[in-house]
C-alpha cells in the first residue's frame, strides 16, 4: 500500500488528467486510450494511472491553470478538505468556456452533496442555494437543494426543489427523497408512487431496501 502522501500525490495526477479529459477534450473523446484511462481512474486503480495521467498532462501543459484548480478541489473533496476545496472552485473563472464552467458547475454540487454527508446541512445549502440561482435549469441543483431542505424538515421547500429537479431532468433519480418527503407531510398515496418509481429503475440499495420497508408500512397503516 503506498504511503498516504504518495496516494494523494498520485490522486491529483489522475484528478488533474481527468479534468483534462472533460474540460479539453469534450463530449467528442472517442479515442480508446482515452476510454481505457477513464475505466482504470474509475476503477481507483490509481498506480497504473500516474504514467498515464503525467503523458496526458504534459500533452496539455499549455491549459489553463483553471483545470489545476478544478482537479484539486475535486482532491480536497474526497478528502474532506472542504474549506480547501470550496476556495479553489471560487477561483475559477470560466468565462465563455462552456466545458469548464459546467466541471465547475459539477463539482461544487460534489461539494455541496459532501458537505451534507459530513452533517453539514448549513453550508450545504448555501452552495446549492447559489447554484440553483446561477444555473435554475441545472436539475442537479435543485436535486441537491431539496436533499438539505428533506434533511433541514423543510418538507414543502424539499419537495418543491425535488419536483423541480425531475421536471428538469426525469433521470435525477428525485422519487426516493419525494416519498420520504410527502410520507412527512402524511401524503401516503403520493409517497407509495414515488417509492414504487424509484424501485422501478433502482431495485438493490440501501435506499431501495429501505423505500420496501416504507412501502410496506404506509400499506399497513392504509
Amino acid at each position: 500500500m503506498p504511503h498516504p502522501l504518495e496516494l494523494g500525490r498520485q490522486l491529483l495526477l489522475v484528478a488533474a488528467a481527468a479534468a483534462i479529459l472533460t474540460v479539453v477534450a469534450g463530449p467528442a473523446v472517442g479515442q480508446a486510450t482515452d476510454a481505457e484511462f477513464d475505466a482504470l481512474r474509475r476503477a481507483g486503480k490509481t498506480a497504473e494511472l500516474e504514467t498515464p495521467a503525467r503523458e496526458r498532462l504534459a500533452k496539455h501543459a499549455g491549459d489553463d491553470v483553471a483545470l489545476w484548480h478544478l482537479a484539486r478541489a475535486e482532491v480536497h473533496t474526497h478528502e474532506e478538505e472542504f474549506d480547501e476545496a470550496q476556495t479553489l472552485l471560487g477561483a475559477i473563472k470560466p468565462g465563455t468556456d462552456v466545458a469548464l464552467a459546467e466541471a465547475a458547475r459539477d463539482a461544487t454540487s460534489a461539494l455541496g452533496l459532501a458537505l451534507l454527508d459530513d452533517g453539514q446541512a448549513a453550508r450545504a445549502r448555501k452552495v446549492f442555494e447559489r447554484q440553483v440561482a446561477a444555473y435554475p435549469r441545472y436539475a442537479f441543483a435543485h436535486f441537491g437543494l431539496g436533499r438539505v431542505l428533506l434533511e433541514q424538515k423543510e418538507l414543502d421547500g424539499a419537495i418543491a426543489a425535488l419536483e423541480r429537479a425531475l421536471q428538469l431532468d426525469p433521470r435525477s433519480r428525485a422519487h426516493y427523497r419525494l416519498g420520504i418527503a410527502y410520507q412527512g407531510k402524511g401524503d401516503a398515496a403520493r409517497a407509495l408512487a414515488m417509492f414504487q418509481q424509484f424501485l422501478g429503475y433502482s431495485p438493490d440499495g440501501r435506499a431501495a431496501d429501505d423505500a420496501r420497508k416504507r412501502i410496506e408500512q404506509l400499506t399497513k397503516a392504509g
